[in-house]
């Protein structure tokens, strides 16, 4: 009986050994790595019903402006510019030449939204002319290239990234390299940049977006 006792306490300590070792191979290794975007988040980024054009109730900035006529080119493009190029729409396009359904924008719409990923997808396509977007990732050129559609950058606005913590965390700035340091991995508790000793929990966008892709860039 005694025998059996001690094996049960031996297994007992292997299993919160194994247990403590896998809280802590979360909390520095696969925590850091993780998406931390709600399923809520990843589908829908921007209420996009806030943005329509022709819409009296809408938040876009609304200027009036000679209307195109004739083939008018299908716009689309990223989350972050969809108030901008929903405004452009609004002033140069012809109010029948757009249509959402309450959710989406239909097929036959010549505006439409579908993020960076799709945008890019869809120009390659040939399914939009226009995109609003950041640069395209590797793998986006390469769908073009592949689809035979050469991309035409042409720079309309500069933007920049905002990082956000706790209102709890005393680091107010950090200077690039630090930003590099910290999602290098290099930099891994808020103590090496000025905060207590906790770790850092960096968050970032999903691969393909176009905001992931300049953090790329920007990472080198």
């Amino acid at each position: 009986m005694k025998k059996l006792t001690k094996q049960i306490a031996a297994l007992t300590g292997i299993a919160l050994l194994f247990a403590g070792f896998d809280t802590a191979f979360y909390f520095t290794v696969t925590r850091r790595f993780r998406n931390s975007t709600s399923p809520e988040m990843q589908a829908k980024s921007i209420e996009v019903s806030r943005y329509l054009p022709f819409d009296p109730d809408s938040e876009i900035v609304k200027t009036d402006a000679p209307k195109l006529s004739g083939d008018i080119p299908v716009i689309d493009g990223a989350a972050a510019l969809l108030p901008v190029y929903s405004a452009f729409v609004h002033a140069v396009y012809p109010e029948d030449s757009v249509h959402f359904d309450g959710e989406n924008y239909t097929p036959e719409s010549a505006m439409q939204y579908t993020n960076t990923r799709g945008a890019y997808q869809s120009l390659a396509d040939g399914t939009a002319d226009i995109i609003l977007c950041a640069k395209p990732s590797a793998e986006q050129k390469a769908y073009a290239e592949e689809k035979g559609c050469e991309l035409v950058y042409v720079p309309v606005a500069r933007e920049a990234f905002v990082f956000i913590v706790n209102q709890n965390n005393p680091v107010d700035g950090l200077t690039a390299e630090q930003i590099r340091g910290i999602y290098s991995g290099e930099i891994r508790y808020w103590s090496e940049v000025g905060g207590a000793h906790i770790p850092i929990d960096a968050v970032q966008r999903n691969p393909g977006s176009g905001s992931q892709t300049t953090m790329l860039t920007f990472m080198g």
